[in-house]
């Protein structure tokens, strides 16, 4: 390029472009990793409770346990399609859910029969799984956010403030993965 002669506008237009293309890519595969590791914890702790469900039934307090967390699975669930759910309740909701796992995680390690045992294995893969389905839609929700800014020519701000979200959302998440 010549003194004096001026930058290229299509060519920045180009670079921020594919920028935001390359970033969108990476958040999407993100986003379907979460969503396939979700379905697999899923897949484990429905396994899970088909052995709670075939052992003694004459517990009740187990059984409220099951159903409570079936409802909360539900309810986590139906979250997850709604795009309602504003990003600082999501955090708080993955954040009150770490903490459910680590107490889960610690039932789990306390417990002294069999069937405690059990029972403790299979709330602690709820919560997990809880915990995934909400960084499951943390991730996308911050991938469609990106797509969205990058779609409107948001700025590079913008852009850069939706990654540092879905990092803070993936850096609380691999509680689950650990």
């Amino acid at each position: 390029m010549e003194a004096g002669t001026p930058p290229d506008p299509t060519a920045a237009a180009e670079k921020k472009f594919k920028i935001a293309a390359t970033l969108a890519a990476i958040l999407g595969i993100a986003a379907i990793g979460f969503a396939v590791w979700a379905f697999s914890l899923n897949s484990d702790a429905k396994n899970d409770e088909k052995e709670i469900a075939g052992a003694e039934s004459s517990e009740s307090a187990d059984q409220q346990r099951i159903e409570a967390a079936q409802a909360k699975y539900a309810a986590i669930k139906a979250k997850l399609s709604s795009s309602e759910t504003e990003d600082d309740e999501l955090q708080n909701e993955i954040d009150q859910l770490k903490k459910e796992v680590d107490t889960a995680k610690a039932d789990e390690e306390n417990a002294e029969s069999a069937d405690q045992k059990e029972t403790a294995t299979a709330n602690s893969l709820q919560k997990q799984l809880a915990l995934a389905q909400a960084c499951a839609q943390a991730a996308i929700r911050s991938a469609n956010t990106l797509t969205d800014e990058s779609a409107d020519d948001a700025g590079l701000s913008a852009i850069e403030g939706t990654i540092a979200k879905l990092t803070t959302v993936t850096n609380d998440c691999q509680a689950v993965v650990n």
